[in-house]
């Protein structure tokens, strides 16, 4: 390749960078979950360790890309839990009530119920 298509190349590499015209792959963007449930609920992906939250009713949290997915996949497995005990020396793990989603990347879960049962849900809107 000669020296001037080189920079042409540079340039336009360049320019696609600074104007954000360089589009990432659905695949890099995340998901969130809603917390709709009248309890704080507990958020873990089984597959990829990118997302663990603790999120407070009426709140929400999102798993910012990219590590959201394990690689060349589209979805994650999340389990939603509400009464979490997490694992010490002294203790078992424990929880409540469960549910369990696979979000795509872009998708909005929804969790509601109570702490003795709740529903998970994608929902087109995001939060």
């Amino acid at each position: 390749m000669s020296a001037g298509r080189l920079g042409k190349w540079r340039l336009l590499l360049c320019s696609l960078l600074m104007t954000g015209g360089w589009s990432l792959s659905a695949e890099a963007s995340g998901y969130c979950v809603v917390n709709g449930a009248d309890v704080e609920i507990h958020v873990v992906s089984l597959d990829t360790p990118a997302f663990v939250a603790d999120i407070p009713p009426g709140e929400d949290r999102c798993c910012e890309a990219p590590g959201c997915f394990k690689r060349k996949q589209r979805t994650t497995i999340l389990m939603v839990v509400t009464g979490y005990v997490p694992v010490t020396r002294e203790s078992h793990p424990g929880w409540e009530a469960e549910c369990r989603i696979r979000p795509s990347s872009g998708d909005s879960v929804m969790v509601t119920g109570g702490q003795q049962r709740i529903q998970c849900e994608i929902r087109s809107d995001s939060p």
